[in-house]
């Protein structure tokens, strides 16, 4: 018996025991074949029209949106990585038409660098400099059958390339090394491209051999093929970025010292004397005395020295060992419901020294809105010394200081509260309340020699604004040369006329991305989550399992639209909302739809497929794939009409943010992340005008900043209409929490709710009993672009959650749950994906339309999206009444005359 003969057997006995899949009879196998390029209901080929390319270069017009010599061009895309840039010749053509047929019209390629063949470009990657011919021949076979389909290409010339030393590099590169992740730390070797020619002409020359090799496929040079849309210098990254995330501090002493040059030229040229500088930066200085909290790593019976509350109040509380900032032991507090203001833990301070200056420091993580408050008390006069509120972020923080107290008495108290009135939990490592010894002579920890050390390493230590300032300065003002310079080699010395996309804009300063053609940003809802000793450990990750929809203004869609440059095109290169949360199935509705809103230029999901030898597994393989993914590839065909057509119109208002060095500088000091550098929205922009009208920003320099709107009130009471009429995102309550899209050729709705939601031309949704608490994605789509009640096309989708069979979901770290798991649980299946086929849930729904379309009929439709039964519609009282149901076994209908 052959392989595919037992797999059909297996697949049949799993049908056949299906009702135990998931725990829920909801669910069954739902499979969108891989290599399918029919013409059926459902195929969008027609968007793409023509062989990509045909209308000539792309080009960025006067409103900053992107042209051909046809017009306006808009791209919703997919990102292959990995070995699934290189597929085989035989299974090209299929993997091009099918993806055409889905709409999609553009391919990014995203870290072809990183391995040898199969799975990556190189011949070797001991060192990494030869290009495997077979690879390159792949890939040029595969640009073709895309180009042939309408489909342009993103090539990303930099991702995650080791750059092993060879005869060209410093052996001393190899230092450059994760312990946490055992493996290359490619994202700290990038920083040496600002300032170490071998490496940067080493990235040059890969460069050029790639893209001014000849497709002989096309016959072109990809420099020469307007099928080439963009080109991706740099991937995810950024000096200010990467010296935020410690990577310079990972450098080995070659590089730390090479660094150090240009930032001592940098000095020498603003300032005549090092006493000039020093004048200038007013540093204080202290070293670290003696730490007076006891047991601050939680060891053996921490509560002897720990103060911590009381079990019955509901808060649990564990340690970690090792699970906290930089690999210290944690305290882990849950919070199973919502509380008032809760006392977690405290300390009382004995015989503090007189007179003597301290500074508390800790790491926090926690669950979403969850606030850490640190309250320092005087005994004797119960006075309060100090009360901060602190978020916690979903990674842990770098360490918040509380900074110097003076004249502080000789016993204090210092206690942690829960202020976040969330269910959740808080994290907290690292936690001291330490003598702060000043140094007389500051300058002697800044300086090695004659030389002035790195700031990224005497930061901690050492308090300057101005030097803060300075530092920043420098990183900024280095890049800037460092992209005028690659940006000329691009299209000076290769002659690349495709437009060229920055890296993504919130881990960069906006004033330093203004010399691309396109601004690019990523996110994602709910990314994995890595806490343990090895960055992404297969085995120990989480996920929070929620809905944006109940989080408006923490949205990643709001989020995305402070990050725009005013008069550039903008494009979303990575998004995504990762398996396995069970609301994954909103993601790419609400990222088009308000995409379209906003104007942007290109959506890009992350990502299709990830290798070249399992293009159809039938069920979904990690976190990102979407290829086998049935809720996500089926989302895509509405999703990809409400971006590229004219389903929802461009918010009619514009604000923007003027922003200019010196505000960048100052958010730099003052509110600094490395994966959002620069805080907008402390500049006055609230994210939730995101989901109104156009925002973003718009750089002083160069830029012509009058008549630009820049005040938008927003009234935070939970319900949030767009401009135009036609989104709503409704998180008040009464009406469940939910996003409507209400247009002419487009009726959507996605949330919770347990009522009917009614649309104009009496459309009406009324969902059933579902898994989720009323959770679904409900949409009514005209396939022939005419307006619902004169269509004669009608493509209804239907999701919910969606798991493979035989997954098995935890709550982190190791409790089994049962499926689904509730909004907010820190979800983890491990290395436990399952196995095929995905299991898709199934929606119970009654839908009515206009009494015009009563003689037309429905169908239930295949993975193929071939109608297979037709499904008995009623009409009642004038009205078209559907009622559709998981019995069907189908995520989409059609209706038709």
């Amino acid at each position: 018996m052959n392989k595919l003969s037992i797999k059909f057997l297996i697949f049949a006995a799993i049908i056949a025991c299906v009702a135990v899949s998931c725990g829920r009879p909801y669910h069954f196998p739902f499979i969108i074949p891989w290599d399918d390029t029919t013409d059926t209901p459902v195929s969008l080929s027609y968007l793409n029209s023509g062989p990509a390319g045909s209308g000539g270069f792309l080009r960025v017009d006067g409103k900053g949106h992107i042209i051909d010599d046809t017009g306006r061009k808009k791209f919703w895309g997919v990102t292959l990585c990995f070995g699934a840039c290189f597929p085989k010749k035989e299974d090209a053509p299929k993997i091009a038409g099918h993806i055409a047929k889905f709409g999609v019209n553009l391919v990014r390629f995203l870290h072809m660098d990183m391995y040898s063949a199969p799975r990556g470009i190189w011949k070797s990657i001991e060192p990494d400099r030869e290009i495997d011919p077979v690879q390159m021949d792949r890939l040029d076979y595969f640009v073709a059958q895309l180009k042939e389909n309408g489909i342009f290409v993103d090539f990303n010339m930099l991702s995650s390339r080791p750059f092993h030393p060879g005869k060209e590099l410093h052996e001393s590169i190899e230092g450059i090394f994760s312990p946490s992740s055992e493996r290359v730390t490619f994202s700290a070797r990038k920083t040496l491209l600002y300032f170490d020619d071998a490496i940067y002409n080493l990235k040059n020359e890969f460069t050029a051999n790639f893209l001014t090799h000849m497709n002989p496929y096309t016959g072109l040079k990809y420099t020469d093929d307007p099928a080439v849309a963009f080109i991706e210098p740099l991937n995810e990254s950024g000096l200010i970025h990467n010296s935020l995330n410690g990577y310079m501090k990972m450098l080995p002493d070659h590089y730390k010292e090479l660094i150090s040059g240009f930032w001592n030229d940098w000095l020498k040229k603003k300032y005549a004397t090092a006493g000039a500088m020093l004048t200038a930066w007013k540093p204080r200085s202290f070293m670290n005395g003696r730490n007076y909290l006891k047991n601050t790593d939680f060891t053996g019976d921490y509560t002897k020295a720990w103060n911590i509350h009381r079990e019955p109040e509901g808060i649990t509380h564990t340690v970690s060992i090792k699970g906290g900032s930089d690999l210290s032991n944690a305290i882990n507090f849950k919070f199973p419901e919502a509380y008032d203001p809760q006392l977690l833990m405290k300390q009382e301070i004995k015989g503090l020294p007189p007179h003597t200056p301290f500074k508390a420091v800790f790491s926090i993580s926690g669950s979403k809105d969850t606030t850490l408050m640190v309250i320092i008390k005087d005994d004797s006069t119960q006075k309060t010394l100090h009360e901060a509120s602190y978020a916690a972020p979903s990674v842990w923080s770098r360490n918040d200081t509380i900074r110097y107290f003076f004249e502080i008495p000789t016993d204090v108290t210092i206690a942690l509260y829960n202020t976040s009135s969330v269910k959740g939990y808080i994290r907290i490592s690292k936690i001291s309340f330490d003598e702060a010894l000043p140094i007389e002579n500051p300058e002697k920890i800044l300086y090695e020699t004659d030389r002035l050390k790195l700031f990224t390493e005497v930061a901690e230590r050492v308090v300057t604004h101005q030097g803060s300032d300075d530092w920043n300065e420098f990183l900024m003002e280095t890049e800037d040369a460092y992209w005028h310079k690659d940006i000329a080699f691009y299209k000076n010395e290769l002659g690349v006329r495709s437009l060229l996309v920055s890296p993504m804009s919130s881990i960069n300063v906006p004033s330093v991305l203004r010399q691309f053609d396109v601004i690019s940003d990523v996110q994602y809802w709910e990314h994995p989550i890595f806490l343990g000793l090895r960055d992404w450990d297969p085995n120990d990750w989480f996920l929070y399992n929620d809905s944006m929809i109940r989080f408006p203004k923490k949205s990643k869609i709001a989020q995305l639209s402070l990050e725009r440059v005013w008069g550039k095109p903008f494009i979303i290169t990575e998004y995504n909302h990762p398996h396995p949360n069970t609301y994954q199935a909103e993601a790419f509705y609400l990222a088009s739809a308000y995409g379209a809103l906003q104007d942007w230029d290109g959506i890009i999901a992350f990502s299709y497929n990830q290798t070249n030898d399992d293009w159809g597994s039938e069920y979904i393989r990690n976190f990102f794939d979407i290829d086998q993914n049935p809720v996500k590839m089926v989302s895509i065909i509405p999703s990809v009409l409400t971006f590229l057509g004219q389903d929802i119109k461009p918010a009619m208002d514009e604000y923007t943010i003027p922003i200019s060095r010196k505000s960048e500088l100052n958010s730099l000091f003052m509110h600094a992340d490395p994966w959002r550098v620069i805080d907008v929205g402390s500049l006055g922009l609230n994210p939730l005008m995101g989901l109104s009208s156009r925002v973003g920003l718009a750089l002083t320099s160069g830029t012509d900043t009058s008549g630009l709107n820049t005040v938008l009130k927003v009234k935070e009471n939970g319900l949030y209409v767009s401009d135009t009429g036609e989104l709503i995102w409704d998180v008040r309550g009464d009406t469940g929490y939910l996003v409507r899209m209400d247009t002419k050729n487009s009726k959507i709705f996605a949330g919770f709710t347990s009522r009917a939601i009614h649309f104009s031309d009496e459309i009406s949704f009324e969902p059933g009993e579902v898994l989720q608490n009323g959770y679904c994605v409900l949409a009514l789509t005209s396939l022939d672009r005419e307006p619902l009640p004169a269509s004669n096309k009608i493509l209804i989708t239907a999701l919910g959650s969606v798991c493979n069979d035989q997954s098995i979901y935890y709550s982190y770290p190791d409790k089994q749950i049962s499926y689904p798991p509730d909004f907010g649980e820190e979800i983890t299946v491990k290395d436990q994906w399952g196995t095929f086929p995905s299991l898709a849930e199934g929606i119970d729904a009654v839908i009515r339309l206009p009494g015009q379309l009563k003689s037309y009929k429905l169908y239930s439709l295949d993975g193929k999206g071939e109608p297979v039964q037709e499904i008995p519609v009623m009409v009642e009282d004038g009205v078209l009444k559907l009622t559709i149901n998981h019995q069907y076994k189908t995520l989409w209908y059609l209706l038709t005359p």
